[in-house]
């Protein structure tokens, strides 16, 4: 599969219309944390389209640091806080209230970890064959700690929520890192993103779900 500038923008696209759908669905305010999680991802995925346009063409190399920074923040550090704080929010039994908690507390570390190493290292991306390769030096010494701490703070709280279906959104998360990590490897953080941007479509199937109204007996 080959990517480009028009399909990150057309991702971005679709996941606005997204947004506005899930935004639709909800009837109270703290789902909306839950809701905008494919406005986050349109965000993110419009940040990449303009990093290959730096990586590609001359006349946008001015913008090519900031919307890769703009496109790391949201990929290393906003969904460690975003997803296991949304479901967090929408946890109404106590013992898995818990559990979130920690989880949030392992995602506050990894976002920290991850914010400082941005920050403290020049981060670049790289064209090659058609995907972009982020080189992102800070995360090779504890690649393994930090990418179990991620898994734990945005995939692991999908299947600790007790929100109808909402593991169908851990399953496809964690199914699509595992075909990134198979078949993309050089370029998870980018492909990965792409693909979970994609999957957050999920998110209106439980936000419909969770807002259903009952039936009522005649």
């Amino acid at each position: 599969m080959c990517f480009s500038a028009t399909a990150s923008f057309g991702a971005g696209i679709l996941l606005s219309a997204t947004a506005v759908v899930a935004m639709k669905k909800t009837k109270e305010p703290k789902q909306r944390v839950f809701a905008a999680i494919p406005l986050l991802f349109a965000v993110q995925q419009i940040a990449e389209g303009f990093v290959w346009l730096g990586l590609l063409h001359q006349e946008f190399k001015g913008g090519l640091q900031l919307a890769t920074y703009i496109f790391l923040i949201f990929a290393q550090v906003v969904w460690a806080l975003w997803i296991p704080l949304s479901l967090l929010l929408l946890e109404k039994e106590p013992h898995r209230k818990r559990i979130l908690q920690v989880l949030l507390g392992a995602g506050i570390g990894v976002a920290i970890y991850h914010g400082y190493g941005l920050f403290s290292h020049t981060v670049t991306g790289t064209d090659v064959d058609c995907h972009i390769h982020y080189n992102v030096q800070y995360l090779s010494e504890y690649r393994l700690l930090s990418g179990a701490g991620y898994g734990l703070a945005t995939i692991v709280p999908c299947f600790i929520s007790g929100v109808k279906r909402m593991w169908w959104l851990g399953a496809a998360f964690l199914l699509s890192y595992i075909a990134t990590q198979f078949y993309y490897d050089y370029y998870v953080v980018s492909i990965w993103c792409y693909f979970a941007a994609l999957l957050s479509v999920i998110v209106i199937v439980i936000l419909h779900g969770m807002n259903k109204q009952p039936a009522t007996v005649a």
